[in-house]
């Protein structure tokens, strides 16, 4: 697999400038594991394995590859906290129409109880029990 040196700095984390200047360093011990094609630098896999032995870890590298560890992780803790809203909002939707369904079910009891209060005073004022002394 052939690699430019562009796509080799990317893959590693690290800057073109870097990785062009590593491979100048090392110019003698690459020669013949390197392939120009129109200008550019491609790196073979016996020349990638020899760069990634032979590069230090500079404090920029490391604090990038921590940055780098660091996003990933607040990406999957996102994607999670994402999940977890739309639970919650899911379940929040439901309670609130299983809320509405009782409150209608509740209006409908207040109603019907409303109608039977009005049918026992009605019934009430027609059997009144007259007295004695009164006429009629």
């Amino acid at each position: 697999m052939l690699l430019s040196i562009r796509e080799y700095a990317k893959s590693r984390f690290i800057t073109y400038e870097a990785a062009r200047r590593q491979v100048i360093r090392y110019k003698k011990e690459l020669h013949g594991l390197i392939e120009t094609k129109a200008r550019t630098q491609y790196l073979t896999d016996q020349a990638i394995e020899f760069l990634d032995q032979h590069r230090k870890d500079s404090p920029v590298t490391v604090y990038k590859e921590k940055e780098r560890q660091e996003t990933e992780t607040q990406k999957i803790e996102l994607e999670d906290l994402r999940s977890k809203y739309t639970a919650l909002l899911e379940k929040v939707t439901m309670m609130q129409e299983e809320h509405a369904r009782e409150r209608i079910a509740l209006n409908d009891k207040i109603e019907m109880l409303y109608q039977k209060r009005i049918e026992l005073l009605e019934a009430g004022t027609a059997k009144r029990k007259k007295w004695f002394w009164q006429k009629g």
